[in-house]
Parts: structure tokens; sequence; C-alpha cells
């Protein structure tokens, strides 16, 4: 992180994938942030057009990870998610980092 000037990560991934691969993350990275740690710090907002809450909507969630995605400094996505594909593609035009693959694909081949 330091070789990036970076102080903290966000980690966003499917539901499936998180707790297995967030401790993982968590263990080796001080400053690490979810969708838990996103859900408390947005609990006590309130917003009349949610009718759900927030850590049982699935799909307002990804919306929230996919814009701090879309603004931090740098992104790092996997080469085979469409979800990272969007991310990458709303980066395109601001001209920031973007890490195409460190989970299996590093030459971007599953383009």
């Amino acid at each position: 992180m330091q070789a990036f000037n970076l102080s903290a990560i966000y980690f966003a991934s499917p539901p499936m994938q998180k707790q297995k691969v967030w401790d993982n993350v968590r263990t080796r990275i001080p400053y690490a942030f979810n969708a838990s740690s996103l859900i408390t710090s947005l609990q006590d907002l309130h917003i009349p057009e949610l009718t759900t809450p927030l850590e049982e909507d699935n799909y307002v969630i990804s919306l929230i990870e996919q814009e701090l995605c879309y603004r931090a400094s740098m992104f790092i996505g996997t080469a085979v998610s469409t979800w990272s594909y969007m991310v990458e593609q709303q980066r395109l035009g601001k001209g920031t980092l973007f890490m195409p693959d460190v989970f299996g694909d590093p030459e971007g081949k599953c383009r």
C-alpha cells in the first residue's frame, strides 16, 4: 500500500465469497473495509427511498460499492467479472489507475 501511497483499502466481493476471502484480507491489511463496514457507517443515515434494510439489499450495497470503486484512486478488479468490467469502463474516461487482474489472469487474456 505504501508503494501506491494508499492509506486504506475497500474490499468488494460477491456475498458468497465475502467471509473466507475477507478474513484473509483483513489479517494482512490493517485499514481494510468491506460491506459490513459500509453498512455500519451508514446505519444511522435515513434514506426514505430505501424500503429494505441496507444489510438485506445486495443490489443497493453493490451500487454503493461500485461508486466507491469508481471514485477510488486505484481499482483492482478481476478479468472474469462483469461487475469489475463495469467499474473499469466507468474509470476509463477518468484516467485513474486500474490493475486488470491480480487473481489469476495478469495478461488479461480472459477479456
